[in-house]
């Protein structure tokens, strides 16, 4: 009978984590209206750009701006909403600097994405606040390669239809790197943070809440330092899939359905992470490879660890 339940639990779990069901091989659902490029214009090419919502700066709009802007170059943004028609493909180096998450917003409601970093260099964005707004799926941030960084971020609005792949309100990509810290990724269809593939950022200090299934996500072989986080009010706070192997250390996964999720063959260590007030605190597939050490799980409403290796 614990067999059998035991099963049923990890059955209902894998159709719950919808990364590891959907896998990352989905065919994209089709725009219907060309995805704007970054690409060489006829705009004077600069390397330190403002640009402000009443068209003040050195260049009217924002799409203006990146067509603008040579490879590694800085865009400052003065505070204000900043409609895209549709989401932007960067493909090469540059750096965005807001006035903070919650007085400089970059905004589309086109299918997609709202902001994908394509290159092999470097991005970063610091001090603005990523939405998608639009009925059509889209993650809000994708980083296919290269290293990105953001500090101070917000990722909200990603929109998933079931059987169509994942999406998140952050997502890294191939071999991408970089940091995420001190940023919010809230109120997302599906994921918050998603790590696929062979991406390995390092998440330190950010709050993952309110995200319809998953907090902070990975799966394939995505690796890196979990540090710190706060995952609240997702069905999973932390979920870990497939081959994928981070280090989970000091986070605080409280309030959600499952606080940390081992499914499939996910591993990887986790050590003096909090989980309270879930359903489950840590549960941890028969084939996961995951090493637990030194957690503090507590007054979780059906158990506070489940292991279906022992």
């Amino acid at each position: 009978m614990e067999m059998k339940r035991n099963r049923l639990h990890l059955i209902n779990l894998i159709a719950l984590f919808v990364l590891s069901a959907c896998g990352s091989t989905a065919t994209p659902v089709p725009s219907p209206t060309p995805e704007p490029t970054v690409k060489p214009s006829l705009v004077p090419k600069a390397d330190d750009i403002y640009v402000a919502v009443d068209g003040s700066g050195d260049y009217p709009a924002l799409e203006q701006a990146f067509r603008a802007a040579v490879p590694g170059a800085t865009i400052t943004l003065g505070p204000g909403e900043y409609r895209l028609i549709a989401g932007i493909e960067i493909p090469n180096s540059l750096n965005l600097v807001g006035a903070g998450m919650d007085e400089t917003e970059i905004v589309s409601g086109g299918p997609g994405h709202v902001i994908s970093f394509t290159g092999s260099g470097s991005f970063s964005a610091e001090g603005i606040t990523f939405r998608h707004d639009g009925k059509l799926m889209a993650d809000v941030v994708v980083i296919e390669d290269g290293t990105a960084d953001f500090r101070g971020c917000r990722f909200t609005g990603a929109l998933y239809e079931e059987g169509k792949g994942n999406r998140a309100g952050l997502r890294y990509k191939g071999r991408a790197r970089g940091t995420v810290e001190d940023c919010e990724a809230i109120g997302n269809d599906n994921t918050g943070i998603l790590v696929e593939q062979q991406a390995q950022p390092d998440l330190l200090r950010n709050t993952c809440s309110d995200n319809a299934v998953v907090g902070i996500g990975y799966m394939d072989l995505g690796k890196g330092l979990v540090s710190e986080n706060e995952c609240t009010g997702n069905k999973i706070g932390i979920g870990v899939a497939v081959e994928s192997r981070p280090t989970l250390e000091g986070n605080r996964c409280n309030d959600n359905d499952y606080g940390i999720a081992y499914v499939e063959n996910g591993g990887g260590q986790a050590y003096g992470n909090e989980c309270s007030r879930n359903i489950i605190g840590i549960t941890v597939g028969g084939s996961s490879t995951a090493q637990l050490s030194d957690n503090d799980c507590r007054d979780n409403s059906e158990v506070d660890i489940r292991d279906d290796r022992e």
